[in-house]
């Protein structure tokens, strides 16, 4: 049975500014051991970016439950790109309905299908997708995009999104945690461009240790607000755990 945990907080910056969270998350699991997760990061060059992260992780969720998934990996690669292009067209539906462009609402995208037998893994931008398998090794379960200049990447709305998206599968029973961060989070979870053991570990065993999870999921917000990170990232900053 997984066990989830999540916090969102805005980056020290847009506080400055009294902007507001351009992150968004959605999150849900069942008895069968299903899971999906979600984080989709608002474009902060964008003008309705928190819109356009809430919009994107909330029909995210919904696509994925009303997708079944196969048996076969390779059909679930290919149906990973075609849900990526399913909500790529639902985002184009509603910047046509709003009179926009879809560039208003640029964010990044990171989502996971836990089913019975493979767990899918969706990524469009930057951010990271970590595993921690069943070996207890950490380690990026898809490949997030940064350009040639710092902060530099890509989204959902943009043209090339399909081409440079990074879909990945794995056999469910090899992992035996999750973890999905925004970009804001970056600087502290990782090093030398690879999970960074010493977050991640920390992290996933706060997540199983027994307790109340709003309690959990307050100390975790807290922490992700801490000087000592804020320090160190700008940026707003969201983390969804799942572990088992």
């Amino acid at each position: 049975m997984w066990q989830t945990l999540a916090a969102s907080v805005r980056g020290s910056h847009h506080v400055k500014q009294g902007k507001g969270n351009e992150d968004a998350f959605s999150l849900a699991s069942s008895l069968r051991d299903e899971l999906c997760l979600v984080v989709s990061d608002g474009a902060g060059s964008a003008k309705s970016g928190a819109e356009g992260s809430s919009f994107l992780s909330n029909k995210m969720l919904e696509l994925f439950a009303t997708y079944t998934m196969p048996a076969s990996r390779l059909a679930l690669e290919c149906d990973g790109l075609a849900l990526l292009y399913e909500l790529k067209c639902e985002l184009n539906v509603l910047a046509k309905s709003s009179e926009r462009p879809a560039r208003d609402f640029a964010a990044t995208l990171l989502a996971v299908m836990v089913g019975a037998h493979y767990t899918v893994a969706l990524q469009i931008g930057d951010g990271a997708i970590v595993g921690q398998m069943a070996t207890g090794e950490i380690q990026f379960l898809t490949q997030p995009f940064h350009g040639d200049y710092a902060s530099e990447t890509i989204f959902v709305s943009s043209k090339d999104a399909l081409a440079q998206a990074s879909v990945a599968v794995y056999p469910s029973d090899e992992l035996k945690g999750l973890a999905l961060l925004s970009d804001g989070l970056e600087p502290v979870a990782l090093q030398q461009g690879k999970p960074f053991q010493g977050f991640f570990e920390p992290m996933f065993a706060f997540a199983k240790n027994a307790g109340d999870v709003q309690e959990k999921a307050a100390s975790l917000s807290h922490f992700l607000d801490t000087e000592r990170i804020n320090a160190r990232t700008h940026d707003d900053k969201t983390l969804v755990l799942a572990v088992r």
